[in-house]
């Protein structure tokens, strides 16, 4: 009545009375039962997206990709808007704030005696469902005192309403909060037992995280992690698995997989080559040795073969290459429990290519997939009462029922015995209790026999307790042995180790108790499986209810045949016309008469109408006659609820309240009543006679008793003949709703719904008229108003549908000549609807139905035609976003194509100019530029479009440019909001600007105003990511092929890039017949500067020596350090002048003095050869090495013998 929905659940039974058929229904509220129903859907949701995302989180071992992965599943899984991780040291004290990547930063500032402190004190989750602009939050947050916490102002300020922060535990200590804020009250608290489940594998995932940063610093610091960390960490040599599969393919297996599943003892063979290299001190507790000796002794039995699965699925990641793998999998501890782990393994670095060092972690995962068992259980058990539920209401009896249902509780419990017990009282007023259903598993014996459990009280059986906790609705649960001692004896006979029993309630009195026993091992029950039996135990006492109901209904069915007898004559027809010419034969065979009227009345339109009226057995033609009580006895009637009998008109008119308006021959004797339906009238009912005093008080009484189901006949037939035509239409407008979703333009749109309007509701004038700027365009119509189609209207506040439009709530003229607004007459139009097009806020334009007569839409149509313009509305949406879609997922596939070009650029000039041609070309942006960062200036390297021609050099910080290069953060929007603006040309109205990591700056600019949208920013920033990791590839790349050609201690070029350098110029002295000179240069007597001055010392000179030749030789010249203290020179092109520079560099290398070591000089001895192409024979790289090699010691062996001459140096 008050307008809310509610689930309920109808039981009609057909049943045969005097002959005639009959029906008698039951209907009963299960709106909890669906409420549960869709929790769980959304409970199995959460958890199958939660176990998407936790391998993600356990993949990462970074550990900013950890928090990106914990704190994006965080607001996937809760919808929340913002999350971040805060890191805290031993003491309590802020170390760090983890947001997202990409995120801005949100504001935190710890208190010392905020929520973050509340949650590191308690240990346990805070759940705030709303904050109060004064800080208050429901629920209070109370600290140790009862000083309640209120929220801060930063978080105020925010605009966070709720929030929830849970504490991330690692090292057996508090040392993180996973926060989740969200700005709407209440968004939150439903998924914090999913948040608690996300933060415990956010512990192991950081703290693997942290450990391999800190394997990473240095050996002593892995050391330490590695025997301290809480996680089982092994490093293990896969050499020989390797070695083996290599042999594999070696001898021509291709495909891994299937020689597998051919040769399935590969596995032990594999497993039977793993060495174990060390193991930490959380392994041996986690598979409970004493020592790392025993557990390497016992390690074939700690891996049973439910693990070979999992290791095959390792063998094939070594096979296809793979350096890391993770999974899960079972093993064993030494005292044989059963450990549910995860396991991943990555091989260490420098060890890629053996694989003899692979550090592998291994995470007990038993607590969560126990919580998994216990959900899946908690979710057979509610798919069992669903069962139920269907069982109860289309079973033969409860009592028939029951023994099946019980079962299906029992095997998705998985337990050993279910049973329902019944509280009674006896003769004294005892409360007793008996067992009256039981089911058991088999190999269980039964207790359905059993006469101790049979008319037995609460407190005589030591279960005083059980009586207390039911009645407050509590369950009672738990491990037998741990019961009070007066509960233990009569639970132990029956062999029960663990039990759950839960109260059954019947119309709010409890009735008895559902019990669950566990007979075969010791059991501990989830709170999500009590409260699954809890919601079976509401299920049981339903049923008892709709048990006891139907037997009360059948002990009241004798009682309703007296009002059948008089109901069943009027209610076999739901035709209007069927119904009134049965009332008029009832009323006359019980009234004789020589006239009968029934009239309906119209209380809205302040009419009634003569709808059946006889006049000596002639059918009278309708009439409609004013509701006035003082000129029509039929009107007085219906204006006061009461009855009329007068015996002689002719004789009383005088006295009558209200004057006779005759239809037909005039009458004698009169008697009418109002038909009544729960107070409301429906009408009246008269007879007439034309002889005087023709009724009595008899006639009177009976009228009036016929009078309610007459009444009630009317209503019913009008109320099927009214449900009929809505049904018709709500089908019609069902089907057009069909059409309107498959509609692929507006046209086609608009055509389903005028034609719905047109023929479907019978409004022949309807139109469609599209908001285009400050007017209404009539794009569609149908009837006298198409001829107006392509009308512009101007929304000057003038008019129907501007009004609806302007005001976007829809406007009912019912008369249009007496309204002002109706300014455009049509000769045709008496009144009009006008209905807004609008989602969202967004009005798309007017749906107009007009109508030949006055108030001629009635309020049942206008709600119909105010759903059919929301549905238009939102298919108009829908086409726009459609819209957008295909050309984002055009823009889409282009940009992936323009990253996959980056990727082959060789150098910054390639990727930044394909970079703006993408702009361009791909994501169709007029103009765009490239700036690049060079020192404190941005300066442009590459654009497209005309004004990107008038780019300029910024410096950081100036201009919109210098401004997103400063700050790292985008910017876009029309350039007047932005005063920082530089604009290089005056046609600019818009521009996106976005920061390329910390190198430069991406522009796009329009000459538009509005030019852009959030899409297209999110599109430049998409390019400018993929823009930024290709320059640092670029840039990688070039400083890896310096170091590589390059001496580190002189810089020169090394001897690896001598060869290089000497073939392509010993190519090119034959090519152009120029000399090529190579010189060998020598330190003399460096070994004795080394065991004199020291190696430091001995390093100075070579990199002395080394400038010196740098400064001697031409530009075109090549210096290389070739090994130790010998240098070679290759100078290209050395003609006539060679021996000249040959002559300068012997003085150069003559005497070399030190600054650092003074009086120190070093002697450099020189070896040439001189190649002509021309008039010399072919030589190669090793010749020509050789030949100077040879003429440089012919010199020093001279020297030695003290015949060097100053010349030959």
């Amino acid at each position: 009545r008050d307008g809310s929905f509610y689930w309920t659940e109808c039981a009609v039974a057909l049943f045969e009375h005097q002959g005639r058929p009959a029906t008698i229904s039951v209907n009963r509220d299960i709106s909890e039962r669906k409420r549960l129903e869709q929790e769980l859907a959304t409970r199995i949701a959460q958890l199958e997206a939660f176990s998407q995302v936790a391998p993600t989180i356990a993949r990462h071992l970074d550990r900013k990709e950890v928090v990106q992965c914990i704190v994006s599943a965080a607001r996937e899984l809760a919808g929340a808007d913002h999350a971040h991780i805060l890191l805290f040291d031993s003491a309590g004290r802020l170390v760090e704030t983890l947001d997202p990547l990409g995120a801005p930063p949100l504001l935190v500032r710890t208190r010392p005696r905020g929520f973050s402190r509340w949650i590191l004190d308690t240990g346990q989750t805070l759940v705030i469902e709303d904050v109060h602009a004064d800080g208050r939050t429901d629920p209070p947050v109370r600290a140790a005192r009862g000083r309640t916490i209120r929220a801060s102002r930063d978080s105020i300020k925010a605009g966070i309403r709720s929030l929830v922060g849970v504490p991330i535990r690692f090292g057996g200590q508090r040392h993180a909060i996973l926060y989740v804020r969200s700005p709407h009250a209440g968004r939150l608290t439903a998924h914090v037992p999913l948040l608690e489940l996300l933060a415990s594998q956010a512990g192991a995932a950081l703290e693997n995280a942290l450990l391999y940063e800190g394997l990473q610093e240095s050996e002593a610091r892995y050391r330490t992690l590695f025997e301290d960390s809480p996680i089982s960490l092994w490093v293990e040599d896969f050499s020989a698995i390797r070695e083996r599969l290599k042999s594999l393919k070696a001898g021509g297996v291709s495909d891994f997989a299937a020689y597998l599943g051919e040769n399935p003892h590969l596995v032990r063979e594999c497993l039977a080559l793993l060495r174990v290299v060390d193991v930490n001190r959380a392994t041996l507790e986690l598979y409970r040795v004493g020592d790392k000796e025993e557990l390497l002794a016992r390690v074939p039995e700690l891996i049973p073969e439910q693990v070979y699965p999992l290791y095959a699925q390792e063998l094939q990641a070594m096979w296809d290459g793979r350096t890391e793998f993770h999974g899960e999998g079972i093993n064993r501890t030494a005292d044989g429990r059963t450990l549910h782990v995860r396991l991943a393994w990555r091989v260490l670095p420098g060890h890629e290519r053996t694989f003899d060092r692979v550090l592998v972690s291994i995470l007990d995962v038993t607590d969560r997939v126990a919580a998994e068992e216990a959900t899946t259980r908690r979710d057979a058990v509610l798919s069992a009462v669903a069962f139920a539920a269907e069982r109860f209401l289309r079973g033969p009896s409860f009592h028939e029922t029951v023994p099946e249902v019980l079962a299906r509780l029992g095997e998705a419990a998985a337990v050993s015995r279910v049973y329902v017990f019944e509280e009674h009282q006896d003769e004294r007023g005892r409360l007793l209790i008996s067992q009256r259903y039981e089911w058991v598993a088999a190999g269980i014996s039964p207790q359905g026999d059993n006469p101790a459990l049979q008319n037995f009280p609460h407190a005589e059986a030591g279960l005083s307790r059980w009586a207390e906790a039911f009645s407050r609705g509590d369950a009672i649960h738990g491990l037998v042995r741990e019961f009070p001692e007066e509960e233990r004896p009569i639970l132990a006979a029956q062999g029960i180790l663990a039990l759950v029993v839960v109260p059954i309630f019947v119309a709010g009195e409890r009735w008895g108790f559902l019990g669950f026993d566990e007979c075969g091992r010791e059991r501990e029950w989830s709170p999500t499986e009590i409260e699954a039996l809890r919601v079976a135990a509401e299920a049981l006492g339903a049923a008892i209810e709709r048990t006891t109901l139907e037997r009360d209904l059948r002990a009241r069915h004798s009682e309703l045949q007296a009002l059948y007898a008089v109901s069943v004559t009027l209610g076999t027809s739901l035709d209007l016309d069927a119904v009134y010419q049965r009332v008029y034969e009832e009323v006359e065979r019980l009234i004789p008469c020589d006239a009968f009227t029934l009239a309906l009345v119209d209380a809205p339109r302040g009419e009634f109408r003569l709808e059946f009226a006889v006049e000596e057995g002639t059918r009278l033609p309708q009439l409609v006659v004013p509701l006035d009580p003082r000129r029509s006895l039929t009107a007085w009637i219906a204006s006061t609820k009461e009855p009329l009998l007068i015996g002689d008109y002719e004789a009383e008119k005088e006295k009558l309240p209200a004057a006779a308006q005759q239809v037909g021959k005039a009458v004698r004797s009169w008697l009418g009543v109002p038909l009544l339906f729960q107070d409301e009238i429906v009408g009246v009912l008269a007879v007439q006679s034309l002889a005087p005093h023709a009724y009595g008080e008899n006639d009177l009484r009976l009228l009036r008793t016929a009078s309610a189901p007459v009444a009630t006949a009317i209503r019913n037939a009008r109320t099927h003949a009214g449900v009929a035509t809505l049904e018709r239409k709500l089908r019609g407008v069902e089907v057009a709703f069909r059409q309107m979703k498959l509609a692929l333009d507006k046209a086609a749109l608009y055509s389903v719904v005028l034609d719905l309007v047109d023929q479907l509701f019978g409004y022949r004038a309807c139109g469609v008229l599209e908001r285009e700027g400050d007017a209404l365009v009539l794009a569609a119509a149908r009837g006298y108003i198409s001829a107006a189609t392509g009308l512009r209207l101007p929304l000057d506040g003038k008019g129907v549908t501007e009004a609806a439009c302007l005001s976007g709530a829809p406007v009912y003229v019912s008369a249009v000549s007496a309204d002002g607004r109706y300014v455009r007459e049509v000769s045709e139009t008496r009144c009009e609807l006008a209905l807004p097009l609008s989602v969202g806020g967004r009005v798309f334009g007017v749906l107009d139905v007009q109508a030949a007569a006055v108030d001629a839409i009635p309020p049942q149509d206008q709600d119909l035609l105010k759903i059919v313009a929301s549905e238009l509305a939102v298919a108009l949406a829908g086409l726009g976003r459609l819209a957008a879609l295909n050309r984002m997922t055009e823009r889409l596939t282009g940009l992936h194509a323009a990253s996959q070009r980056l990727t082959r650029c060789g150098s910054e000039e390639e990727v930044c100019q394909l970079t703006v041609d993408a702009l361009a070309g791909v994501l169709q942006f007029e103009h765009a530029n490239i700036a690049l960062g060079r020192g404190d200036l941005l300066v442009p390297v590459a654009g497209a479009g005309s004004i990107s021609g008038k780019a300029r050099t910024f410096k950081k910080g100036e201009g919109t440019a210098g401004k997103t290069w400063l700050t790292g953060q985008p910017a876009w929007g029309n350039l007047d909001h932005f005063p920082e603006a530089r604009p290089v040309d005056h046609r600019i109205q818009a521009f996106i600007s976005v920061p390329i990591g910390s190198v430069g700056v991406v522009q796009v600019v329009g000459t538009q105003r509005d030019a852009f949208t959030g899409d297209d920013v999110a599109l430049v920033e998409i390019l400018a990511r993929h823009v930024f990791e290709e320059l640092r590839r670029v840039q990688l790349e070039t400083e890896l092929r310096e170091q590589a050609i390059r001496d580190p201690l002189t810089g020169l070029y090394n001897r690896r890039f001598l060869g290089e350098v000497l073939a392509r110029e010993i190519e090119r002295a034959k090519r152009y017949e120029h000399p090529l000179t190579l010189i060998m240069a020598d330190i003399d007597e460096f070994k004795s500067v080394n065991d004199r001055y020291g190696h430091l010392v001995g390093d100075c000179a070579l990199r002395r020596v080394a400038e010196v030749l740098h400064e001697s030789v031409r530009a075109g010249d090549y210096a290389f350090r070739y090994g130790g203290e010998e240098f070679v020179l290759v100078m290209p092109e050395t003609g006539a002048g060679g021996e000249e520079a040959l002559t300068r560099l012997r003085q150069a290398m003559a005497g070399i003095s030190l600054d650092d070591v003074p009086g120190l000089t070093v002697s450099v001895s020189l070896g040439h050869v001189v190649w002509n192409p021309v008039c010399d024979g072919p030589t190669t790289i090793e010749g020509m090495l050789r030949q100077a090699d040879e003429v440089l010691y012919a010199i020093k062996r001279r020297r030695t013998k003290g015949s060097t001459t100053n010349r030959e140096r």
